[in-house]
């Protein structure tokens, strides 16, 4: 008996060697693809109280010596208790589907049958692996965790049977037996280092001599079920919290509980996309519109008409024998000067163009899409050298006034700091912090932007 259960014992320890190889392994793989080794709380240490049950079994008709072999259970009778044992556990998190655990416990075991009962002093040294029970599309940190659980352990046991009707002591056994056990268990996270640790298995004992009779079956059989309080060391998240079949720096970042944020974020940019898309579209509406309008209605688009106000069917637009000053393109090549008329022209279209800066949450950052939009009015400006033109910086409707307006400042700051290190006067360039006073509405999107004025 002894050879099998240590037999038995070494099976189970180099499973669990390479279930911890394999594991670590694919986990190392993936870190090596990703450059990141995540930290984790893997290594913990609880107490727990556990309720022992001797399971009635089987029963067996009547011994050489007439004695009824009837299976004793828990909790039958007035002879019986509610039998406890007190222990403590080392636990290891291998990766964040596999654990093993180490564990000691000792208490008292009762059972009777209808003619004798026993009581046995236990104590028990188990080795368990636990496998948990998570789908495998969960992204957000698990606080609640279902395992299935086997575990192999060295029994001790001390009893004493004693008939029912005078209390006597009629036969004793002790000694130590193997047990093999298979359950399932929750785990409940309080946090990354806390936890509390349900779990409930079915005992085969390799004796008889357990209830203090050998009937010659062989075996016995208990449940035990347990509560504990574990405590897991270190300042990381913890390794039975993360994603099943997540391993490395993705995993780690939304153990971190950083997953809602990343969502936002992410959220945050396709509603950005979307709401540039629309703005886009929007404006390429209005250009049309600009360079298609024809206030007379002589055919001649009003950008090209000389005389807009006065139909005629003419290449400049106007009456034969008139020579009318250009309204739209009264812009004299050698000194690139424009007047009022023109500067509403050119503000329309340069104000679209500019409307297009956009910010990330919190930041005064320009982008390379910002960018290349400002080295195109960057372009206009420098062709028109007359053109003044205001910064007005906005910030969204997160945060308060204050911490706002000064975020609104540094983003027009920052599209000014460029324009003029590109060949834009710095007197020709105004900044002015709007905060959130934006004529938009509340869209916390559309109102982390800076957009130009044109002074006239």
């Amino acid at each position: 008996m002894k050879h099998n259960c240590l037999n038995i014992l070494k099976a189970l320890v180099i499973t669990c060697f390479l279930l911890s190889t394999n594991t670590i392994e694919a986990q190392n793989d993936v870190n090596t693809a990703t450059n990141s080794k995540p930290k984790l709380n893997k290594f913990g240490l609880g107490i727990k109280l556990n309720h022992l049950y001797d399971v009635k079994f089987t029963a067996y008709d009547k011994l050489s010596n007439g004695y009824l072999g009837e299976d004793a259970n828990g909790l039958n009778g007035s002879k019986t208790k509610f039998d406890l044992a007190f222990g403590f556990d080392l636990i290891y998190f291998i990766s964040p589907l596999v654990s093993i655990d180490a564990s000691y416990d000792m208490g008292t075991m009762t059972a009777a049958n209808k003619l004798n009962y026993y009581e046995s002093d236990v104590d028990f040294l188990a080795l368990g692996v636990n496998f948990d029970l998570k789908g495998r599309n969960r992204r957000k940190p698990h606080k609640l965790v279902p395992f299935l659980r086997a575990s192999i352990a060295s029994a001790n046991y001390d009893t004493k049977l004693k008939f029912i009707e005078d209390d006597k002591i009629f036969n004793t056994e002790k000694g130590t037996a193997m047990q093999v056990g298979l359950g399932l268990g929750l785990r409940y996270h309080l946090n990354k280092n806390w936890h509390i640790n349900l779990q409930s298995e079915f005992v085969t004992t390799y004796t008889d001599a357990w209830d203090g009779y050998n009937y010659g079956s062989g075996k016995d059989h208990m449940a035990k079920t347990s509560v504990g309080l574990r405590y897991t060391f270190g300042k990381n998240p913890h390794q039975d919290m993360a994603a099943a079949w997540q391993f490395g720096a993705g995993n780690s970042s939304f153990i971190d509980n950083n997953y809602d944020k990343e969502i936002a974020k992410l959220h945050d940019t396709i509603s950005l996309e979307k709401q540039k898309l629309i703005a886009a579209n929007n404006d390429i509406l209005e250009l049309r519109n600009l360079i298609t309008k024809d206030t007379d209605g002589d055919g001649v688009p009003d950008i090209k008409d000389y005389c807009p106000n006065e139909a005629a069917n003419t290449k400049d637009g106007c009456p034969i024998g008139t020579t009318p000053i250009p309204v739209a393109s009264s812009v004299t090549p050698s000194n690139n000067n424009v007047n009022t008329a023109s500067i509403k022209e050119i503000a329309q279209i340069l104000q679209l163009e500019l409307n297009k800066i956009y910010f990330e949450l919190n930041s005064k950052t320009i982008n390379t899409d910002s960018k290349k939009i400002l080295n195109k009015s960057i372009t206009v400006l420098k062709k028109y050298p007359n053109l003044k033109i205001n910064v007005l910086g906005y910030a969204d409707y997160i945060g308060n006034n204050v911490s706002n307006l000064a975020l609104s400042e540094e983003r027009a700051k920052a599209v000014a700091d460029y324009v003029t290190q590109n060949g834009i006067e710095a007197n020709r360039v105004n900044i002015k912090p709007m905060g959130t006073q934006s004529k938009l509405p509340r869209n916390n999107y559309l109102n982390r932007r800076v957009e130009f004025e044109i002074v006239e």
